[in-house]
């Protein structure tokens, strides 16, 4: 090494471990500097000092640049390492020594120490935000609003000059939007939303085309609309600007959290603890994305050390509460609400997490009182009355979430998923409805009254069969009646479900009600007709499992129930899925089953996940009887965590469940004809030993008969000679091949396509002139009907096939059948 670059390594060697022994742990290099940072930084005009500045403000200082309290200060206000020694620092600035006293939760002193903002003439933006925030915490408002009112009549009578003092303006009126009218006196609230992104815009494009601090409180506005889409965007350009803000990646992390994308959150968490160990932000992240996937457990472990070093900070202390109680810990959490009650008088904070991770685990009831007494300690925020909107429509209760959304609306205009769940409610205000013992089916009125009315009878079907004790029924005795909303349209049914307007499925139960999409075809439809019978029962197995569970159950075991309960074939699709995960080691384990079905990895982790699942809960059945499954859902019920259930009723831990499970699975895919000597060697392996060990181009008819002759029993291979078969005829079957198609049809019983051809040979090829070609053809109609979904195609052809051959309550049954979903595509 050069003795200049030695030198120079040593330096920053030597100015790490100083740094490290100041109390920084910093990563080995800085972040690299943004484009326009850069270009900023080459500026001639500049001075070193100049420079540390702008390095510091955007978060890429180098370990030189932190030589002062003020430097220091600054540094651990960005990245959130709020128990810095240079925040207790007297040569520090005032306001990041206030914003780190604020975020230890030390709110008396940081009152103190803005003892004298309320008495200056013209008092800075930020200094008013920070003394406003423990105003609020303190249980101030009048005090916070004395404050904030001078600084919003002067944002709206002049225009400030500095960006930052422009985003801070913007955050006072954040924190004053808050604030219930009886207090501020003010109504309207929408020209208020539009001022705030103006002035932000300003900042931005005007002021300072770098202030990334403008991004990310945009970020923080859009979130709290729900408008996930535009806020991820603005966190994004904060975080290209400033690498290492915390506040930026909180932001984006919390929509990461939402959208179940926990691994980019704990990716963000991962980065924010690089500069700042114990990171409340890090751990609230974790914590909530642990609550959100009911592993209290995992949650109370993510905040712990985060509790430890700053055990006043109100964030932690609600989220600390949210915990207790994704835990059904209700006297625990009682306590702490009862204790953040008296650090953070009047605060919502906390009755709101407490709130939100009760409503997103489906604790309806108990969710509505914390966010009821959420929005009573809060009145001018819009947030608890929206949630508590959109937890009584997934509730069924249309009168509440009515008045909580009108409530919401009225104080914000501008929450997304509010809006279009307020609009759904007003529009379903109009529908009508039928009922019988134990559903009520609400319309679109209309076309839809038809098909409402005929639904009642197969309704009733599906609820003997679900809540009954017969074949692996639920046995439970359903209590009031389930509401099924026919929703007109894909969008509705979305909106109905998630408050937005786009959503991947048809069908869904949100507990008491279950939703579905009209299924017909046309404009905004997502698949079109369907067989409906089927897909709510799968739906309202999911409302009978919750409601014995008190809606305490795994999301992988609630789905595998609702699947068995379809009493349908297994899928091929799911058999290949099954078949690849088994071969390639990919089986999910219990904690990745449950995300792969709310945010999978690859396209085929969902299909993946509902097929494990339902194969998991047929391996119970078969090896410990169908009343382990009820014991398990009672254990569940009871708030027994997962681990403990499945130790206590199988016997055995989750870990040497997996390992049984895939040993019975390779069995499983030997009767499929998938796994095992049917398919060994592997296709590949034979073909290039056929081919003179070179892999083969196209597959002829006479390679694969070769390849055959050798290995007769090999499905693949069967498979493959029919598809050679296929080619040459133009997929058309012949008379040559059906031997080769019943064959393939027994050994490998999962597969449909030789049914398909040997229906199609007996309805419209060469064996339609069979006099028994009725009776041949029906057989395989017959298999394609119990497996298929979305046309009643299948059942068409078998009502006319069994009314020809006078066989007259089998083509009813087919004909009724066809029926509802032709009456349903109209």
């Amino acid at each position: 090494m050069p003795v200049a670059r030695k030198r120079s390594a040593n330096l920053v060697g030597l100015a790490a471990a100083i740094l490290v022994a100041a109390g920084w742990a910093m990563a080995v290099e800085p972040p690299a500097v943004p484009a326009p940072v850069a270009k900023l930084l080459e500026g001639q005009s500049l001075t070193e000092e100049e420079r540390k500045d702008i390095r510091i403000r955007h978060g890429v200082w180098e370990y030189g640049d932190l030589d002062t309290p003020v430097r220091k200060a600054q540094a651990a206000v960005l990245v959130g390492r709020w128990d810095d020694p240079a925040l207790a620092d007297a040569g520090a600035d005032v306001l990041d020594r206030v914003e780190g006293m604020i975020n230890r939760g030390e709110i008396a002193n940081a009152l103190a120490a803005t003892a004298d903002i309320a008495a200056a003439k013209t008092p800075a933006p930020r200094a008013i935000r920070l003394r406003c925030q423990a105003l609020l915490l303190a249980g101030k408002g009048a005090e916070a609003e004395a404050l904030l009112r001078p600084l919003s009549e002067r944002l709206a009578g002049e225009k400030l000059d500095s960006a930052e003092d422009l985003v801070e303006g913007v955050r006072c009126m954040m924190l004053r939007a808050d604030l219930p009218a009886s207090i501020t006196g003010a109504t309207a609230k929408a020209s208020d939303y539009r001022a705030m992104l103006t002035m932000l815009a300003r900042a931005r494009t005007e002021l300072d085309r770098l202030c990334w601090r403008a991004f990310a409180v945009e970020a923080l506005l859009l979130v709290d609309k729900d408008n996930g889409e535009e806020g991820e965007k603005a966190a994004r350009e904060a975080i290209e600007l400033c690498p290492r803000s915390a506040e930026a990646k909180f932001a984006l992390g919390s929509l990461a959290v939402d959208t179940f994308a926990f691994d980019e959150a704990e990716m963000l968490a991962g980065q924010i603890t690089e500069d700042a160990p114990e990171s409340p932000y890090a751990a609230t992240l974790i914590a909530r994305a642990k609550l959100r996937q009911s592993d209290s457990d995992g949650a109370a472990l993510a905040i712990a050390p985060a509790l430890a070093k700053f055990p006043s900070l109100p964030l932690l202390k609600a989220v600390e509460a949210a915990t207790a109680a994704i835990a059904f810990d209700v006297p625990r959490t009682t306590a702490l609400l009862k204790a953040f009650e008296e650090s953070f008088p009047g605060s919502a904070a906390a009755e709101f997490e407490v709130g939100r991770m009760l409503s997103d685990a489906r604790q309806y009831a108990e969710a509505a009182a914390h966010l009821t007494a959420a929005a009573k300690r809060a009145p001018g925020w819009a947030r608890p009355l929206s949630e508590l909107g959109l937890l009584e429509m997934q509730a069924g209760h249309d009168d509440a979430s009515l008045k909580a959304l009108e409530a919401a609306f009225d104080l914000d205009p501008f929450n997304v998923r509010a809006d279009n769940t307020l609009r759904l409610v007003r529009e379903m205000a109009t529908y009508e409805r039928v009922e019988s013992e134990h559903f009520i089916v609400r319309f679109k009125p209309g076309v839809d009254g038809i098909v409402a009315r005929e639904m009642l009878e197969p309704l009733e079907a599906n609820h003997a069969r679900v809540s009954g004790k017969a074949d692996g029924g639920i046995d439970f005795a359903m209590n009031g009646k389930t509401m099924i909303e026919l929703m007109p349209d894909h969008r509705w049914f979305a909106v109905r479900i998630a408050g937005m307007p786009r959503i991947h499925t048809i069908a869904a139960a949100t507990g008491p009600v279950v939703a579905m999409e009209a299924p017909r075809s046309g404009p905004n439809h997502l698949v079109g007709p369907y067989d409906w019978v089927r897909v709510v029962r799968h739906e309202y197995t999911h409302t009978v499992t919750l409601a014995r569970t008190k809606n305490r159950l795994p999301h992988w075991y609630t789905e595998a129930a609702a699947v068995n309960l379809e009493d349908a074939p297994r899928d091929y699709s799911a058999c290949k899925l099954l078949r690849a995960a088994v071969e390639n080691d990919a089986l999910f384990d219990f904690d990745e089953i449950n995300l792969a079905f709310v945010r999978p990895k690859k396209a085929t982790d969902r299909g993946q996940a509902y097929a494990q699942g339902q194969w998991m809960y047929a391996y119970i059945i078969e090896r410990w009887g169908s009343k382990a499954t009820l014991d398990l859902l009672d254990k569940y019920g009871a708030g027994v965590k997962e681990p403990e259930a499945v130790k206590s009723v199988l016997g055995i831990d989750r870990e040497q469940f997996l390992k049984d499970f895939k040993v019975w699975g390779k069995g499983e895919l030997v009767k499929w004809g998938m796994g095992g000597p049917c398919v060994t060697p592997p296709l590949k392996e034979i073909l290039r030993q056929e081919n003179g060990d070179k892999a083969p181009g196209k597959i002829t008819v006479q390679l694969a008969d070769a390849c055959l002759a050798k290995h007769p029993g090999h499905t693949d291979l069967l498979e493959l000679a029919i598809a050679a078969r296929l080619e040459a005829s133009k997929q058309q079957p012949t008379q040559e091949m059906l031997p080769l198609l019943d064959r393939y049809a027994k050994a490998r019983p999962v597969d449909p396509l030789p049914h398909k051809l040997l229906a199609t040979w007996y309805l419209s090829g060469g064996g339609s002139s069979q006099p028994d070609a009725l009776t041949l053809a029906a057989e395989h109609l017959e298999y394609l009907d119990a497996r298929e979904q979305y046309t009643a195609a299948f059942a068409m052809e078998l009502a006319n096939r069994y009314g020809v051959a006078g066989d007259w309550d089998k083509a009813w049954a087919k004909a009724a059948e066809a029926g509802g979903a032709l009456t349903m595509s109209k």
